[in-house]
């Protein structure tokens, strides 16, 4: 799926899918391996394909820090903005920061330059509740009042859209997270699941097992926060399986896998832990 730096990202390709395709239900999170990364006060977090971290402090400015811990490259027009809710790395080379309060999606370049702005409301959406880069640069969104996926160029012109999922459950998603990952888009709801469509929007599955929080997708693997458990999807199987994470989700306000590791998002800073069987 990464193509903007053909060797190291085929590189991580690699890394990844040992991750995805080893996992299993003896896999757990050690506690006594849990260390402190990145020190600080973050309200959000991310990492790119790179192993760029990107966070959102208390203020709303934005910081990419690199592998070699330096964040020299600072996105801080947040007066304008107000708050961001989501902030999609998928592309290292085209950050997007969504903004709920202004209905906004801001397009950033790999020196988190402004590069693009989407009004939302210009086009008509009123009520999106989560947005990401898709395979091709475009931009999917979820519109609560449409009750659909949207596919989107830059400039707010519709690609492709999916059914209206009223369709498949009796209910509105309200609380959505969604990713373009291995081939399909994945939207993720808190309490009604997973849901799994094709490049062009089709419905293809819907799994009500994966109802949770924090909801994200490492390659062909998905994942959500299920108390203190973490349920896997494994898309291209169709297995699910469960690892315990004990107690170590205490105080966490987001977390991330990537590549076996688990990242959390702690009040005093970003936190790893590996996932050993």
């Amino acid at each position: 799926m990464f193509r903007f730096f053909f060797i190291p990202i085929l590189f991580l390709h690699s890394h990844f899918m040992t991750f995805a395709q080893s996992y299993s239900p003896e896999w757990q999170a050690d506690s006594a391996k849990i260390n402190k990364w990145i020190p600080g006060k973050f309200n959000q977090f991310n990492i790119d394909a790179i192993g760029n971290v990107y966070v959102i402090n208390e203020t709303g400015q934005i910081k990419k820090i690199d592998l070699k811990g330096d964040s020299s490259q600072v996105y801080q027009d947040v007066k304008k903005w107000g708050r961001p809710k989501y902030l999609d790395v998928s592309n290292p080379l085209k950050i997007r920061i969504f903004y709920p309060d202004f209905l906004s999606i801001i397009t950033l370049d790999r020196l988190l330059n402004p590069r693009t702005t989407l009004n939302l409301r210009k086009m008509n959406h009123f009520r999106v509740n989560g947005i990401c880069t898709s395979y091709d640069n475009n931009i999917w969104i979820y519109d609560e009042q449409l009750c659909r996926i949207l596919k989107m160029d830059e400039e707010g012109n519709i690609r492709t859209e999916s059914a209206d999922l009223r369709n498949l459950i009796d209910k509105a998603l309200s609380n959505v997270r969604i990713f373009d990952q291995s081939g399909d888009v994945f939207l993720f709801d808190e309490n009604a699941g997973l849901f799994i469509f094709d490049y062009y929007g089709a419905f293809k599955k819907h799994i009500p097992e994966m109802a949770g929080m924090q909801g994200g997708v490492d390659q062909d693997i998905a994942f959500v926060k299920v108390g203190e458990k973490i349920k896997f999807f494994d898309i291209r199987k169709g297995l699910m399986s469960e690892i315990s994470v004990g107690g170590i989700f205490k105080n966490n306000e987001a977390f991330v896998i990537r590549s076996g590791t688990l990242y959390l998002l702690k009040s005093d800073g970003i936190y790893k832990c590996p996932l050993n069987n």
